[in-house]
Order: structure tokens, then C-alpha cells, then sequence
């Protein structure tokens, strides 16, 4: 998501992403279909970590406090 968040969507090339990452454009291309691809994979690993850390943190009542 570094090479995102500097040179913006449209500017990032499948080439910055698998340099960025230490792959080749072969291996990127192999594992993530496109660009597009990559990016919500991206997105969608970032959001699911988030939404981890909000549950983990949220206080939930004991089963003995909701009787």
C-alpha cells in the first residue's frame, strides 16, 4: 500500500508494486490477476485487520453480569 499512498492509484505500476514487495512482475502478475486486484486485496487485508483490533478492544459483559 506504500507505493499507493506516494504515487496514487493511476501512477503505481504492477512493476513499483513487485519491486516494492521484492517479486518479480511475473510472480505479482501470477499471484494478483491486475493491478485492481492487488489493490482490494490490499484494502479488503487492511480493513480486516482493523475491524480485528476494534472487536478485540471492545469490553464485552461477562455472561454472570447479564443474568
Amino acid at each position: 500500500m506504500q507505493v499507493f499512498r506516494t504515487k496514487g492509484y493511476h501512477a503505481a505500476s504492477v512493476a513499483d508494486l513487485a519491486a516494492d514487495m521484492g517479486l518479480t512482475v511475473g510472480s505479482t502478475y501470477k499471484t494478483f490477476r491486475d493491478k485492481q486486484t492487488f489493490f482490494y486485496r490490499c484494502l479488503n487485508a487492511i480493513l480486516v485487520s482493523v475491524g480485528r483490533r476494534r472487536v478485540s478492544r471492545r469490553r464485552w459483559p461477562s455472561p454472570a453480569a447479564t443474568r
